[in-house]
């Protein structure tokens, strides 16, 4: 080591930051924290509105600097001064029922959402009408519902609740039920580690950074006149790790090169549905991912 002065460190605090001025505030949702402060502050009933890019803004209230402060405070979140003449979707509390396994349900508690473990023989039971968002990380056979079953989900649908999916999984419901219209394709199941992404500045992925992770990456292709690219892969997608570059056939990063990753669309009944064809939730490790499954939820929930 070379002779420079070293200081032990046994932990770090994040600050936050709240501007003086008593002013409307914006907040980018970049991080877990920021979510779990977003949702904390609507459940505590402060007014909370997300902007075209998926930030939120908070209208300054009396009551409202107090709670401020306790969340940069617990969370470490910083604020900013909102943008002069902003207007935005206000946000209700939101419930989301996953079918999945303990990644979504543990990603979810960590982005501080109300959540409901639902599988295809519980839908009647607990596809209720409290839940806004469904997050589909696993398969299911519409085909083999009951019809107590099919009914609870239809009647999801037809009120307009929001659908979330991951993988081949979430396209393939998308498409059973008739969302949207997509084709999408699974590379190598051993495929893994950093890609290269560009983000299209929509509500899910604006101001991301230009990676993600993937475990057997997805992509996504004749996609309906009703979808719209939120993040692709770059012309070159591998960052770091294992990914064939030709010899998987149509799977080859090749393939995927300037394929859509993450699309969002809004059906003929008013459904947002976003799907992910990047890894957000696998193996709870996916710190820099959570805030883009945060924000594609906050969409679908009031597209």
């Amino acid at each position: 080591m070379p002779n420079v002065q070293l200081t032990r460190i046994y932990d770090g605090v994040a600050q936050g930051e709240l501007p003086s001025a008593d002013t409307d505030l914006r907040l980018d949702l970049q991080d877990a924290a920021d979510l779990l402060a977003v949702n904390s502050l609507i459940r505590k009933g402060v007014r909370v509105c997300r902007l075209a890019d998926g930030s939120v803004a908070i209208p300054a209230t009396p009551g409202s600097r107090q709670l401020l402060k306790d969340e940069v405070r617990a969370h470490g979140v910083t604020f900013q001064r909102a943008p002069a003449g902003w207007h935005g979707t206000p946000l209700n509390e939101i419930v989301v029922g996953y079918l999945g396994s303990v990644e979504e349900r543990d990603t979810l508690i960590d982005l501080g959402f109300a959540t409901r473990a639902v599988t295809a023989a519980t839908l009647a039971g607990t596809l209720t009408d409290e839940v806004d968002v469904l997050l589909v990380a696993s398969n299911v056979n519409l085909a083999n519902l009951t019809a107590p079953n099919r009914n609870a989900l239809e009647a999801f649908l037809a009120r307009g609740g929001g659908v979330v999916g991951l993988g081949t999984a979430g396209a393939s419901f998308g498409r059973a039920t008739s969302l949207l219209s997509v084709t999408a394709t699974a590379g190598p199941s051993l495929a893994s580690g950093v890609a290269n992404v560009v983000n299209h500045d929509g509500p899910v992925t604006s101001g991301a950074v230009p990676h993600s992770f993937i475990s057997q990456p997805v992509w996504f292709t004749n996609l309906g006149t009703e979808v719209t690219v939120e993040q692709s892969y770059a012309a070159d997608p591998p960052l770091a790790g294992w990914w064939a570059a030709t010899g998987a056939g149509t799977n080859g990063q090749s393939a995927a090169a300037n394929q859509a990753s993450i699309i969002r669309s809004v059906s003929a009944g008013g459904n947002g549905v976003v799907l992910f064809g990047t890894a957000p939730t696998f193996r709870l490790h996916r710190k820099g991912l959570q805030p883009q499954l945060g924000r594609a939820l906050l969409w679908a929930a009031q597209p």
